[in-house]
């Protein structure tokens, strides 16, 4: 492996796993009304950045068919709508429980479409982690925020 792509192949993993630092502070801290409207919108970015990330493997992806392709592109921006109208309703458990289903479908979808195949093992190993951490931090600020409701918070 070149030193270029060793550098790359670090870059992706230390920024792969600096991106669950929020959502985990979200999990954390205090449950007040700032912390979870802030985990809601940094999941629509991710989910977003993700879903953009899709869109390129679907557009660059030539030994995939071309079917493959497009349920490809649909659906990475039915899920950005799909989180993007997440985070315009009132912060409540059920929108950490479907931002959590969100990350899930993300993490599947990466999982099995063809046109994710080429990913390098490195890349797919941090993938699952990382999604691991964001779907696990979700459901639990959803569980958090059912036993603590956020009027009562902060």
């Amino acid at each position: 492996m070149s030193p270029t792509t060793e550098d790359h192949r670090q870059v992706a993993k230390v920024l792969g796993y600096l991106g669950t630092l929020p959502v985990v502070f979200c999990c954390v801290a205090e449950a007040d009304r700032y912390t979870m409207e802030l985990l809601v919108h940094y999941s629509t970015a991710i989910a977003a950045f993700l879903c953009g990330n899709a869109w390129s493997t679907a557009l660059l992806s030539r030994a995939t068919a071309p079917a493959a392709r497009r349920s490809l592109l649909v659906f990475s921006n039915l899920i950005v709508l799909v989180a993007v109208g997440l985070s315009m309703m009132p912060t409540t458990p059920a929108i950490f429980f479907a931002m959590a289903i969100v990350f899930a479908v993300l993490l599947l979808f990466d999982l099995t479409h063809s046109a994710f195949y080429a990913q390098p093992p490195y890349y797919r190993r941090m993938r699952i982690r990382v999604s691991i951490i964001v779907v696990a931090s979700h459901f639990l600020v959803a569980v958090r925020t059912s036993v603590w409701p956020l009027e009562h918070v902060g």
